[in-house]
Protein backbone atom coordinates (compact mmCIF):
# COMPACT_ATOMS: atom_id res chain seq x y z
CA UNK A 1 0.00 0.00 0.00
CA UNK A 2 1.50 3.69 -0.72
CA UNK A 3 0.70 6.92 0.74
CA UNK A 4 -0.09 9.31 -1.33
CA UNK A 5 2.38 13.11 -0.18
CA UNK A 6 0.27 15.76 0.45
CA UNK A 7 0.45 18.11 -2.58
CA UNK A 8 3.59 21.07 -1.71
CA UNK A 9 2.52 24.28 -0.65
CA UNK A 10 3.78 26.43 -3.33
CA UNK A 11 7.05 28.26 -2.57
CA UNK A 12 7.32 31.86 -1.88
CA UNK A 13 10.27 34.08 -3.21
CA UNK A 14 12.99 34.76 -1.28
CA UNK A 15 12.35 38.59 -0.89
CA UNK A 16 8.59 37.62 0.03
CA UNK A 17 8.18 39.75 3.70
CA UNK A 18 5.87 37.00 5.35
CA UNK A 19 8.82 34.55 4.15
CA UNK A 20 11.50 36.81 6.02
CA UNK A 21 9.75 37.57 9.16
CA UNK A 22 8.79 33.87 9.03
CA UNK A 23 12.43 32.74 9.58
CA UNK A 24 13.32 35.56 11.83
CA UNK A 25 10.87 34.55 14.54
CA UNK A 26 12.44 30.93 14.10
CA UNK A 27 15.55 31.86 14.26
CA UNK A 28 15.35 34.81 17.51
CA UNK A 29 15.31 31.98 20.06
CA UNK A 30 17.68 29.99 18.85
CA UNK A 31 20.15 33.34 18.09
CA UNK A 32 19.27 33.89 22.01
CA UNK A 33 20.17 31.14 23.42
CA UNK A 34 23.22 30.66 21.39
CA UNK A 35 24.07 34.02 22.49
CA UNK A 36 23.46 33.52 26.43
CA UNK A 37 25.32 29.93 26.20
CA UNK A 38 27.89 32.01 24.65
CA UNK A 39 28.34 34.77 27.49
CA UNK A 40 28.54 32.22 29.76
CA UNK A 41 31.13 29.96 29.04
CA UNK A 42 33.51 32.60 28.11
CA UNK A 43 32.64 34.82 30.79
CA UNK A 44 35.60 36.29 32.86
CA UNK A 45 33.54 34.84 36.73
CA UNK A 46 33.88 31.76 34.92
CA UNK A 47 36.83 31.27 33.79
CA UNK A 48 38.77 33.03 37.07
CA UNK A 49 36.56 30.21 39.03
CA UNK A 50 38.50 27.68 37.00
CA UNK A 51 41.87 29.22 37.75
CA UNK A 52 40.91 29.16 41.20
CA UNK A 53 40.94 25.63 41.50
CA UNK A 54 39.47 24.05 44.65
CA UNK A 55 39.56 24.39 48.19
CA UNK A 56 41.22 21.56 50.46
CA UNK A 57 41.49 21.11 54.17
CA UNK A 58 42.37 18.18 56.34
CA UNK A 59 44.94 16.92 54.13
CA UNK A 60 47.14 14.07 54.73
CA UNK A 61 49.75 12.57 52.90
CA UNK A 62 49.27 8.80 53.63
CA UNK A 63 51.29 7.29 50.86
CA UNK A 64 54.65 7.78 48.31
CA UNK A 65 54.95 5.17 45.35
CA UNK A 66 55.36 4.09 42.04
CA UNK A 67 53.63 1.54 39.71
CA UNK A 68 57.41 0.95 38.41
CA UNK A 69 60.17 -0.30 40.35
CA UNK A 70 63.23 2.35 39.84
CA UNK A 71 61.46 4.50 38.27
CA UNK A 72 63.00 7.80 37.32
CA UNK A 73 60.64 9.96 39.53
CA UNK A 74 60.92 7.73 42.07
CA UNK A 75 61.95 10.91 44.26
CA UNK A 76 58.31 12.87 43.56
CA UNK A 77 56.99 13.68 46.94
CA UNK A 78 54.72 15.99 48.09
CA UNK A 79 54.21 18.01 51.79
CA UNK A 80 50.39 18.87 53.01
CA UNK A 81 51.05 22.31 52.27
CA UNK A 82 51.93 21.08 48.27
CA UNK A 83 48.91 19.34 47.77
CA UNK A 84 46.94 21.96 49.34
CA UNK A 85 48.66 24.59 46.69
CA UNK A 86 48.11 22.14 44.08
CA UNK A 87 44.51 21.81 44.25
CA UNK A 88 44.14 25.43 44.32
CA UNK A 89 46.14 26.16 40.83
CA UNK A 90 44.66 22.91 39.37
CA UNK A 91 42.01 23.04 36.69
CA UNK A 92 38.70 20.80 37.00
CA UNK A 93 39.12 18.38 33.75
CA UNK A 94 37.98 14.81 32.08
CA UNK A 95 39.28 11.83 32.26
CA UNK A 96 39.76 12.57 28.39
CA UNK A 97 41.61 15.41 28.43
CA UNK A 98 44.36 13.72 31.31
CA UNK A 99 44.29 10.99 28.09
CA UNK A 100 45.27 13.33 25.59
CA UNK A 101 47.06 15.92 26.63
CA UNK A 102 48.70 14.85 29.77
CA UNK A 103 51.92 12.38 30.42
CA UNK A 104 51.12 9.75 32.72
CA UNK A 105 53.62 9.24 34.94
CA UNK A 106 54.46 6.03 37.50
CA UNK A 107 55.11 8.06 40.22
CA UNK A 108 52.41 9.20 42.76
CA UNK A 109 51.38 10.73 46.17
CA UNK A 110 48.19 9.67 48.03
CA UNK A 111 46.38 10.54 50.72
CA UNK A 112 43.23 12.18 52.30
CA UNK A 113 41.14 15.73 52.43
CA UNK A 114 38.05 17.20 52.88
CA UNK A 115 36.68 18.81 50.22
CA UNK A 116 33.19 20.75 50.50
CA UNK A 117 32.73 19.25 53.88
CA UNK A 118 33.22 15.35 52.57
CA UNK A 119 36.30 12.89 53.07
CA UNK A 120 38.19 11.93 49.81
CA UNK A 121 40.94 10.13 48.84
CA UNK A 122 43.34 11.52 46.42
CA UNK A 123 46.14 10.68 44.30
CA UNK A 124 48.83 13.52 42.29
CA UNK A 125 51.16 11.84 40.04
CA UNK A 126 54.29 13.16 39.01
CA UNK A 127 53.25 14.24 35.58
CA UNK A 128 50.59 17.10 36.73
CA UNK A 129 47.50 14.95 36.73
CA UNK A 130 45.37 14.09 39.86
CA UNK A 131 42.05 13.16 41.15
CA UNK A 132 39.59 12.84 44.16
CA UNK A 133 37.59 10.09 45.21
CA UNK A 134 34.50 10.55 47.69
CA UNK A 135 35.12 8.17 50.32
CA UNK A 136 30.98 7.51 50.68
CA UNK A 137 30.14 7.23 47.22
CA UNK A 138 31.35 7.01 43.63
CA UNK A 139 32.23 10.18 42.94
CA UNK A 140 35.77 10.75 40.85
CA UNK A 141 36.86 14.34 40.19
CA UNK A 142 39.87 14.84 37.97
CA UNK A 143 42.63 17.37 37.75
CA UNK A 144 45.11 18.40 35.77
CA UNK A 145 47.64 21.39 36.20
CA UNK A 146 49.97 22.85 33.41
CA UNK A 147 51.86 25.62 35.74
CA UNK A 148 52.26 23.39 39.28
CA UNK A 149 56.05 22.21 38.06
CA UNK A 150 57.55 24.28 40.69
CA UNK A 151 55.59 22.30 43.18
CA UNK A 152 57.51 19.01 41.73
CA UNK A 153 60.36 20.88 41.95
CA UNK A 154 60.83 20.88 38.20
Amino acid sequence: MYRVKPPMKPVQPIGSKQLQIHHRHKLLPMALIAVVIGCQLASPATKAKQAEGIVVSNVVVTETGSDEKNAFCSSFRMTHEQVTTYFKEAEQVTHKIIHDQYDWLPCYVRGELVYQKKPFKFEIRAGGTAYIEAIDSDLVIWFACKGCDKLFGG
